[in-house]
């Protein structure tokens, strides 16, 4: 049995994943057709980014002051190597789902990889797994909880 305290409960196995050389639009086409918002960059294995709907739709790739150029948007023949964050914050599957969260609002993300211990990618959390937790909580915590709040 599962610990629902746990990261691999939630998360999404085996997500789909995209290298670095896929079109933006291959991508927003995978993204849209398979109804998720995150794909995992990676290649031979090692994770070396993610791309959010959002990368995809306002990526920020300017230099002008203002932060707006010709540039806003991604040309659809546009790699996602120069869109994607490489920056990442991941996780572990027996992490403790308390330390996902702290993580995506630590940093403002919409997702965390996970991986193994060699650093490889084997799933996704996003904040719509951990709604998912939230709900399960409060259908079966909720009366409890609301006397100590």
């Amino acid at each position: 049995m599962s610990n629902k305290w746990q990261v691999k409960y939630w998360m999404t196995r085996l997500p789909e994943t995209i290298r670095p050389t896929t079109s933006t639009r291959e991508a927003f086409n995978k993204m849209r057709n398979g109804n998720f918002r995150h794909l995992l960059v990676v290649q031979d294995g090692e994770l070396l980014g993610l791309v959010s709907d959002r990368d995809l739709r306002r990526p920020d790739l300017s230099t002008g002051e203002d932060g707006w150029n010709e540039l806003y948007t991604p040309n659809e023949n546009d790699e996602v190597r120069y869109i994607m964050a490489t920056e990442l914050q991941v996780i572990q599957e027996n992490d403790n789902i308390h330390q996902a969260i702290k993580k995506l609002n630590e940093y403002g993300y919409g997702a965390l990889p996970v991986v193994n211990d060699q650093q490889n990618p084997i799933g996704i959390l996003s904040i719509y797994d951990l709604l998912k937790c939230f709900d399960e909580v409060l259908d079966k915590c909720g009366s409890v909880l609301e006397s100590t709040f």
